[in-house]
């Protein structure tokens, strides 16, 4: 029963702490609180000492002014400030590079698609023109990956239908293919040096 009585003391003085109100005397002191009402004549508080809690008052006629929850707010408004002065970076980072697949870039762990891009390298002309470059083969890799497994597909179908081969769709669903991902590392290569040129941009301006 004890500690359950000294768990709640101490607990209620931890809330006590976080929640202090100010007091600011006529004479300069100040005393830290936690006001419980007023009168006419009196503001009555609470106050810690020798780690109990006192009930108290002092007369208005001596108080310059109060603040409640004064170290809240002090805590709050520092929070506030580092977190305003605290830059995001402009740097750009590939994240999980693949050989034959799409890179992915991302500025401060969000990640920018191909058109959040372009609009990025807008005063950096060397890196808009090489990811524009990319975007136009990244567009017609699509379209020969999707032909090249449609006419693949179909090669396969035929096979398993035991019709008769023909030999020149499973000609041409390769290429497709193999024109697909050629045009999708092509993608990767400048879309890649677009960002080096970019985050080099940066450090030029830096300087």
């Amino acid at each position: 029963m004890r500690k359950v009585v000294i768990i709640i003391i101490g607990v209620f003085c931890s809330s006590f702490i976080h929640s202090q109100d100010l007091i600011v005397l006529q004479s300069g002191d100040s005393i830290n609180v936690k006001i419980r009402s007023f009168d006419n004549e009196f503001i009555h508080f609470s106050i810690a000492s020798n780690n109990t809690i006192e009930d108290s008052a002092i007369a208005q006629s001596q108080v310059a002014t109060y603040i409640r929850d004064f170290y809240l707010k002090q805590k709050l408004a520092i929070t506030t400030v580092d977190s305003a002065q605290t830059p995001k970076s402009r740097v750009l980072k590939l994240v999980k590079k693949y050989r034959f697949f799409t890179n992915r870039y991302f500025q401060n762990e969000e990640k920018l698609f191909t058109k959040e891009l372009l609009k990025l390298y807008s005063d950096t002309p060397e890196s808009y023109q090489l990811m524009k470059q990319a975007k136009g083969a990244a567009e017609i890799s699509v379209l020969t990956g999707f032909m090249g497994g449609f006419l693949l597909g179909r090669s396969i179908a035929n096979a398993i239908l035991e019709k008769e081969p023909q030999p020149q769709i499973l000609i041409m669903g390769i290429v497709a293919t193999i024109t697909s991902i050629s045009l999708q590392i092509q993608y990767n290569v400048k879309s890649k040096k677009a960002m080096h040129t970019y985050n080099k941009s940066l450090k030029s301006d830096e300087k």
